[in-house]
C-alpha cells in the first residue's frame, strides 16, 4: 500500500468536492447563456461549460481509481 487509508479518504473527498464544484459551475454557465445574461457572451459561456464538464469527468474517473484504492485498502484490512 502506497498510500495510507486517511491520505486516500482526503483524496476522496477532495474529488467529491471538484465534481460539485464543477457541476455547479456548469449549471451557471448554461444558466448565463440560457437566459442571456448582461455581460455574458452566449458561445463563451456554453465553451466553459463544456469545460468543466470535462473537470468534472476527470474528476469522476479520479474518483473510481481512488475508491478502487479504498476497496483494495479494506479488503488488505480484513484478511489480517
Amino acid at each position: 500500500m502506497n498510500k495510507s487509508l486517511l491520505e486516500l479518504l482526503e483524496e476522496e473527498k477532495k474529488e467529491i468536492a471538484n465534481i460539485r464544484w464543477s457541476r455547479e459551475s456548469v449549471a451557471d454557465f448554461i444558466s448565463y447563456a440560457e437566459n442571456k445574461k448582461e455581460g455574458y457572451h452566449e458561445e463563451s459561456c456554453y465553451k466553459i461549460a463544456s469545460e468543466y464538464e470535462e473537470k468534472a469527468k476527470k474528476s469522476e474517473e479520479k474518483l473510481k481509481e481512488i475508491r478502487k484504492e479504498i476497496k483494495q485498502y479494506l479488503s488488505f484490512l480484513m484478511e489480517l
